[in-house]
């Protein structure tokens, strides 16, 4: 049965967050380009896959653990 309820628990991302020990830490950078009389802002980001609020599933650390798509 899906959940009815989710509740937000994302943290924003910033360059002096904690990373997993080894992973790249997070970076963004922007440009602000204008062409034509038309501004856009373009972003780069880098991260490891471990950076920021995320779900580990249970198969991550258990060799018989579920998919994400289990819990």
């Amino acid at each position: 049965m899906p959940f009815s309820r989710f509740w937000d628990i994302t943290k924003p991302m910033h360059d002096r967050m904690t990373v997993w020990p080894g992973d790249k830490p997070f970076s963004r950078s922007a440009r602000v380009q204008e062409k034509n009389g038309q501004v856009w802002t373009n972003s780069w980001m880098t991260l490891g896959c471990h950076t920021g609020t995320h779900l580990d599933a249970p198969r991550h650390v258990f060799e018989k653990g579920g998919d994400v798509d289990s819990i």
